[in-house]
Formats: C-alpha cells, sequence, structure tokens
C-alpha cells in the first residue's frame, strides 16, 4: 500500500492508499473545503465559528474517505466507513458534515441520505445538528428546505430523513448515504443491512458508521470491526482512536492520549473518571473495549481494604433493612446498614439459598429473621423486592413491621447503584470484609440504561451471584435518604 501524508507533517496526517486506488488531493481537498467554507459550528465554546477540522479529523476521517479513488472506475473507493471515537469527541458533528456534504455536494443525481440510530431520539441527534448547520449558512438555508425530520434541496430533488429503529420500514429506499450513530446500542444488524441492500443502484454510495465501542465482545458493531480488522474488506474504510488494551485506566496521560480533540480536557476527563464507574469510564471516554475482568464497577481495592473496617452497629439508633429476593435460583439477600455521624454506613450481611429438596426458599424463615432483627434493632424501615415476597410482606405488615415494597425497576436501581459508587469510592461503607459481599462486587458490572445513567448488573451469560450488592444499594439508598430528611415516597404495605 501506497501513503499520503499531510504537507505540514503531522503525525496525524498518514493514511494508506489500498493497492488499486489512488489518492486524489483535489477530491479530498474539496470535501475539506466543503466542511471549512459552509458548516459553522452549532454548540459550545466554537459555536457560530467555520467548521475548521483538526489535523486527525481531516487525516483520518475526512481525507481518506472522500480522496482515495478507484483507479479504474475514478469513483470514490470505499462504500462503507467505521469511525469509532470515545464520548465528546465530536461525532455528531462530523456526521452531520459528512451527511450534508452528501446530500449537496457528492454529485449523486437525487440523493437520498438517511440518519439512523438504535431509536429515533438517537437518530434526531445528528441530524438536528445537521439542521442547526443548514440555518447558520445563508447559501445552505437558501437552497434547501428544513422540516421537523426531512432536508429537502429541490433544486436536485434531494432528501436527508431521520429514520425510525424499525429495520423492516428501511427496505425498499435508494440510500446514496446513511449514516449510523453508535452502533454499539444496536441489538441486531438488521437496520444496516436494510441500508446497504438499497445502495446497489447508487454510483458511489457511503454507509458512515461513527460510534464508542459497546460494553460487550458481541453484537453487530463488534462483527463489524471484527471484519475491518480482519482486512477481508478493502472497501471498508475503518479509523479508532482509544486507549491501547494495557494502558493504565487511571493515568491521565492514557486519558489524553485516547481523546484527540483539543477541546477535551484533562479537567473534564479526571471528573468523569471521579464520577463513571470504571468500566463505564473505559468505554465512554478511552474507547476500548472491557475485557473480561476489568469491568469493575467501582475501584476495587477501595471497597476490598478501605471498605473492609469492622461494622459498629448502635442497637438503639435507626437501623434499615433491605431484602434482595430468589425463591429459586440465586441467593436472598438480607443487609443490614446505620449510617454513623460521621457518613459511615455500617453493614452487617446475611444470604439464604433455596432448599435443594423442596427446589424453592421457605419464605418463613426470611420472615423470622425479620422479626429477629425488629426485635433486637430500632429498625425503621425494611425495603423488599417483591419479587416472591408480597405473603411474606403482607403478613409482616400486619403485624406491625415497616415494611415497603421496593421495585427493581431503573427509575429505582440506577440512582441507588450510582449512589452506592460513591460511598464506596468515598471509603463510607464498613463491612468487615464480608466475603460473599466482595464475591458480588466482583461478579457485578455497571449496564449502561439510557436515561436513567447505570446501573448494577451481571455481564450477560454469567451466574454469579450479585444478591448482596443489590441489596447493599438498596439499604445505602434508604439510609442516606433519611439522613438527608428526603426519601422517594416508600409504598408501605397494607392489609
Amino acid at each position: 500500500m501506497a501513503r499520503a501524508k499531510c504537507p505540514c507533517g503531522c503525525k496525524a496526517g498518514r493514511f494508506r492508499i489500498p493497492r488499486g486506488a489512488k489518492y486524489d488531493p483535489a477530491k479530498a481537498d474539496r470535501a475539506v473545503r466543503f466542511f471549512e467554507g459552509y458548516l459553522t459550528h452549532t454548540k459550545g465554546r466554537f459555536a457560530g465559528e467555520p467548521f475548521l477540522l483538526e489535523g486527525w479529523e481531516e487525516w483520518h476521517i475526512v481525507r481518506p474517505i472522500f480522496g482515495i479513488m478507484d483507479r479504474a472506475t475514478r469513483l470514490r473507493w470505499y462504500k462503507e466507513a467505521l469511525i469509532l471515537l470515545p464520548r465528546k469527541n465530536g461525532k455528531s458533528e462530523i456526521a452531520a458534515g459528512v451527511n450534508l456534504y452528501m446530500l449537496l455536494a457528492d454529485g449523486e443525481a437525487s440523493p437520498e441520505v438517511y440518519s439512523l440510530a438504535g431509536d429515533r431520539a438517537q437518530a434526531s441527534l445528528v441530524f438536528q445538528v445537521a439542521s442547526a448547520m443548514v440555518r447558520a449558512n445563508p447559501r445552505l438555508r437558501a437552497a434547501c428546505k428544513v422540516y421537523r425530520s426531512v432536508i429537502e434541496v429541490p433544486e436536485i430533488n434531494g432528501l436527508y430523513r431521520v429514520l425510525s429503529s424499525d429495520a423492516n420500514l428501511q427496505h425498499g429506499l435508494n440510500p446514496s448515504a446513511a449514516t449510523v450513530d453508535e452502533y454499539h446500542i444496536h441489538r441486531n444488524a438488521e437496520q444496516y443491512e436494510a441500508m446497504a441492500s438499497g445502495v446497489g443502484a447508487r454510483l458511489s454510495p457511503l454507509i458512515f458508521v461513527i460510534s464508542t465501542v459497546g460494553d460487550e465482545e458481541s453484537g453487530p458493531l463488534w462483527d463489524m470491526e471484527q471484519r475491518a480488522l480482519s482486512g477481508n474488506d478493502p472497501r471498508l474504510y475503518y479509523y479508532r482512536i482509544g486507549a491501547p488494551d494495557r494502558a493504565r485506566v487511571d493515568d491521565p496521560r492514557t486519558w489524553k492520549a485516547a481523546n484527540p480533540a483539543s477541546w477535551v480536557s484533562e479537567e473534564f476527563l479526571a471528573a468523569q473518571f471521579a464520577r463513571l464507574p470504571l468500566n463505564v469510564f473505559e468505554r465512554l471516554h478511552l474507547n476500548r473495549w472491557p475485557t473480561k475482568g476489568s469491568g469493575a464497577w467501582a475501584p476495587r481495592d477501595k471497597f476490598v481494604a478501605d471498605c473492609a473496617g469492622k461494622p459498629v452497629i448502635d442497637p438503639d439508633a435507626p437501623v434499615y433493612v433491605a431484602v434482595d429476593s430468589a425463591p429459586k435460583r440465586d441467593r436472598t439477600a438480607v443487609i443490614l446498614d446505620q449510617r454513623d455521624a460521621s457518613g459511615v454506613h455500617n453493614v452487617r450481611v446475611w444470604h439464604w439459598r433455596a432448599d435443594p429438596e423442596l427446589g424453592y426458599l421457605d419464605f418463613t424463615i426470611i420472615e423470622d429473621f425479620l422479626r429477629d432483627l425488629a426485635r433486637d434493632f430500632n429498625v425503621q424501615r425494611i425495603v423488599c423486592d417483591p419479587f416472591g415476597m408480597i405473603r411474606s410482606m403482607q403478613i409482616l405488615a400486619a403485624e406491625g413491621l415497616p415494611v415497603e415494597d421496593y421495585p427493581q425497576n431503573h427509575a429505582r436501581m440506577a440512582p441507588a447503584s450510582m449512589g452506592l459508587h460513591e460511598l464506596v469510592t468515598a471509603g463510607l461503607i464498613a463491612h468487615g470484609g464480608d466475603e460473599d459481599l466482595i464475591e458480588a462486587f466482583d461478579n457485578a458490572i455497571a449496564r449502561e440504561i439510557g436515561a436513567y445513567g447505570w446501573r448494577l448488573d451481571r455481564p450477560a451469560g454469567s451466574t454469579g451471584h450479585i444478591d448482596e450488592l443489590i441489596a447493599l444499594a438498596m439499604v445505602t439508598r434508604i439510609a442516606e435518604q433519611e439522613a438527608a430528611n428526603f426519601h422517594d415516597g416508600p409504598r408501605v404495605i397494607t392489609v
């Protein structure tokens, strides 16, 4: 393969030219001029300024995709592009610029350009940026009609549309270009294949995938990257920036090397590192697929060492109890928590398994145990996963115990999980080195759940127990709420 190099000799400015292709500087220059002459930034500190491509954007994305041509046909060489970038490195802006170039300047007759994502809201993000760019430029504004989810270019019969995630509705289209945003959240490749099957009638189509890596080494994005890495598809352009597998996740030098955009500061990355679980930070800001054993949702040394102090429980001071129930599989965990004056949560842990002869857990054992706790301690609230426990909760409530149901939905478990992360990071747990709790810590990962943030979960296919950790998240959440004289509306069981 030959190489093209940036005239200024910058490290970013180098890319390979496949055999049978050639680099046409004029074609590449034309795309760069479109970005810098017609498009403006729409958000942040650069809002309103021309879209001046940084070196890595120009020489690793725009120039190779639009400047490498087929020697025989003189058409654009690459039909697909896979660009993997860390969060906040300008994915939406680059994708919007590519879509507008394909709509307005690529020369395709009656261009049809589509924005796709795992859901319509995600797909709309790129379209909204593109719409703002059109409105900001008088010449583009005059050429285009901008609607809520469509941009029309009457003079060339051009169309740019946001598509829903229903792949069945996308067959039969005739796209000249499509941008797939955040491909890692797609459950399958149907949407992508619907676009790929529709470009056959186009002379020089482009399917542009731009994403951060996923949280598991599986799914359509993983499969596409493996196809790119195999080298068996020379028409697929691939660029990924991120941290090497062996680079330390807690090293600021690793952070900066993985985030090429000049606007991503070390201060921002440090704040994200302090706030996010390690595996989420690793994926979002290092753009690295979490490997087995690297999915720790909080610093393990903090939990195993700093949080291993002996719990001190005052039987007269308020305590709180959480129950994570499992009638047949897993374990039923009960955790008692007393938050002391310094903010440390002193916790004690118990669990039970299903009776192997019965095939399920006899919940009268749990009922008797909760009665004992209420007798021996100043129990203020007992929150229970209602799964399998409704009858027991009704019985205990009839006896006067302060029992509440605590559904393990996203709205409850996301803040509970994120709150526990903060407590562990600050060393504000005293669990006495409980081995079952540490095992549950090791078995858990942080699962991103969209607008809610993230919650504790098990990796796909794992059978490892995390029940004690879930109960710990529940109980520390209510203890923190009570300390702040606030709670999110417990539903006390009545009979």
